[in-house]
């Protein structure tokens, strides 16, 4: 999805929340200047060597609903493994910072709700019951409906590893704002 999103040197991208950084040497093979940032100071310790030292312009503490960059900032933002981890509402309120936040794309992961998950997250209770799933898995047209109300349109989605993972990543567009 980052090659759709044609990089150039003048392009910022937002890695947020970074985590232990573990994208970083994906996004160092594009001429984009990167931030990273997340809420954790310590997730961002872990991640201080994970980003190219010459694109990479630091690390910014920051809460991913209420962020301090200006809006339009960023050609692309990244939101990987923290969708199914919150409620309808806060889900809300990170989609509409990061449409804020993004003057083109949106690269984003959630936890997808299928007949098939269900199956699969029993069979593993099953076999161990002290497993626990994702703790907002949602349905497709959900997530869909969401980044619709928040002026993102999915352009390209992609399942990973499908049956086994509950995992779907997105890339989407702001469909709102100035500079769209």
């Amino acid at each position: 999805f980052l090659d759709a999103c044609n990089l150039e040197s003048k392009d910022k991208v937002l890695d947020i929340p970074c985590g232990a950084g573990y994208i970083g040497s994906v996004l160092a093979k594009y001429e984009a200047s990167v931030v990273a940032s997340d809420i954790s100071e310590e997730m961002m310790d872990l991640a201080k060597h994970e980003y190219d030292d010459v694109k990479f312009d630091g690390f910014v503490q920051a809460d991913i609903t209420k962020t301090p960059f200006p809006s339009d900032h960023f050609k692309c933002v990244i939101v990987l493994s923290l969708m199914h981890r919150l409620p309808k509402a806060i889900r809300k309120e990170v989609l509409l910072e990061v449409a804020r936040l993004t003057n083109k794309y949106l690269i984003i992961s959630y936890s997808i709700d299928s007949r098939v998950q269900r199956v699969k997250q029993w069979i593993l209770l099953k076999i161990k019951p002290t497993h626990i799933p994702a703790p907002v898995s949602i349905p497709f047209n959900v997530m869909f409906d969401e980044m619709a109300s928040a002026g993102l349109k999915i352009i390209k989605s992609k399942r990973i590893v499908y049956l086994l993972s509950s995992k779907v990543v997105c890339l989407a567009t702001n469909t709102s704002g100035s500079s769209k």
